[in-house]
């Protein structure tokens, strides 16, 4: 199982990561300085010192006519390597990320801050283990996921950049192995970057308007089907596939923002261990779900955020509310649509899942010659 995870979290980064040609590229450097937030009362002993940061990033600027270059502000993307010390060389040790990122202006102005974010593979030296290190109980697995947001500024000199902001990186095997309370730690950071000479002379697009036109934007049904594993708890380290089917309709209402809407029907026998009431144990695993929610779109890719209540669960512990956020790739011209992503409860993980779907309905343009356009 662990082979196939870390399989699948590659794929991810494979998919994610649009270094192509056609690009103004960058090496940039950054070290930054922080702590381990203990968000639980238990993990207030693993506190025993500053973390620092170390990340080393390739950057590219696209330079051609696209989805993300027309609607956002000088985005650029990235593929980043991450070095965290967490301050507790004992019990936690050292961090290391590799993760595909994006960061665009929140403005106009020259001195506009970038909004940047990301998600991919991350390592955790000491895992918790029952026997040689049962104070780490934050964190179960060495292989987890990373996430890293962040809001930065910069100074530009020619082709280089002073950088400088705050951020925060968040570990989690989203309960693939307990304990998964989750290691964050936001940072302060300054860095720099050099820029390649050789791609000074390509331009820019200006903004342009022709994603605005209506008749580009999705209105599309898709059908989901996703896949995980769970363990219940230290005291039952079974592991439990976990799956469901989703169906939701997807409106695009502006060239970044599409809102969704749907129906998920889980298969979950981890809850059946994890509980004896009940009035009906046989349909403890199954629940039935409707959710709404935002998919913020650049180029064929989304992040999304849904917000789910229970129809139907026999489980109450978790109460009615659920979330999904994660990422999804679109291959317009098959239909096949590729996600991956978290279910929650608040913040608390209950499973990653990895899904594929299918979107068997769109809208579709026809060109001067009368074929129809089916790029989305």
């Amino acid at each position: 199982m662990k082979k196939r995870y870390v399989i699948s979290v590659l794929a991810v980064l494979t998919v994610t990561t649009g270094l192509g040609q056609g690009a103004r590229r960058y090496i940039a450097a950054a070290y930054g300085s922080g702590f381990l937030v203990a968000h639980r009362s238990s993990m207030r002993h693993l506190i025993q010192g500053h973390s620092s940061t170390f990340e080393l990033s390739y950057l590219s600027e696209p330079t051609g006519v696209s989805h993300l270059s027309t609607n956002y502000t000088k985005p650029v993307n990235g593929l980043s390597f991450l070095y965290l010390n967490t301050g507790n060389p004992k019990q936690i040790g050292h961090c290391f990320g590799l993760y595909p990122n994006i960061r665009f202006k929140l403005g106009l102005g020259k001195f506009a801050p970038r909004l940047k974010f990301g998600g991919g593979i991350g390592y955790v030296q000491k895992p918790f283990d029952q026997v040689t290190n049962n104070k780490n109980v934050t964190i179960g697995t060495h292989i987890n996921s990373i996430i890293n947001v962040a809001i930065e500024g910069e100074v530009s000199i020619k082709l280089q950049f002073i950088k400088y902001g705050i951020a925060i990186t968040h570990f989690s095997n989203a309960s693939f192995n307990s304990p998964n309370l989750g290691i964050n730690i936001p940072t302060v950071y300054v860095g720099f970057a050099v820029g390649n000479p050789a791609n000074e002379k390509l331009e820019i697009p200006n903004h342009t308007n022709y994603t605005n036109d209506k008749s580009l934007f999705i209105r599309a049904h898709e059908v989901f089907l996703f896949g995980g594993a769970r363990q219940v708890s230290l005291h039952h380290p079974k592991k439990y596939l976990v799956g469901s089917l989703g169906f939701q309709y997807l409106h695009q209402f502006s060239p970044k923002f599409a809102w969704c809407s749907g129906i998920d029907v889980f298969a979950n026998p981890s809850l059946l261990a994890a509980t004896e009431s009940g009035s009906n144990p046989n349909l403890m695993s199954l629940q039935i779900g409707g959710f709404g929610g935002l998919e913020l779109k650049f180029n064929d890719n989304s992040v999304f955020l849904q917000q789910g209540v229970y129809l139907l669960s026999e489980y109450k512990e978790n109460g009615p509310l659920y979330q999904k956020i994660g990422y999804r790739k679109r291959f317009a011209k098959t239909g096949i649509v590729a996600s991956f992503g978290i279910k929650t409860h608040f913040g608390i993980a209950e499973y990653m899942e990895l899904g594929i779907g299918y979107r068997f309905i769109q809208n579709t343009k026809k060109d001067k010659n009368g074929k129809q356009d089916e790029s989305m």
